[in-house]
């Protein structure tokens, strides 16, 4: 089993967490809520507004997810 971590629209609550629940791209699990231990900026951006992290640890947040 893969872990991975998930935040922005993937997260409970948000509008594509429902790819998360559809089997037939996997099974998925909530193990627990968490928060990155670095700082990451965090970016809204583009056509359709998807967030998404740069690989600049030390810059920005922690990231909820």
């Amino acid at each position: 089993m893969a872990l991975v971590f998930v935040y922005g629209t993937l997260k409970r609550g948000q509008p594509n967490h429902a790819l998360m629940l559809d089997e037939s791209l996997g099974a998925a699990q909530l193990l627990a809520s968490a928060v990155t231990t670095e700082t990451f900026p965090l970016v809204i951006a583009g056509e359709r507004n998807v967030p998404f992290l740069l690989n600049l640890p030390g810059r920005g947040r922690r990231v909820h997810g």
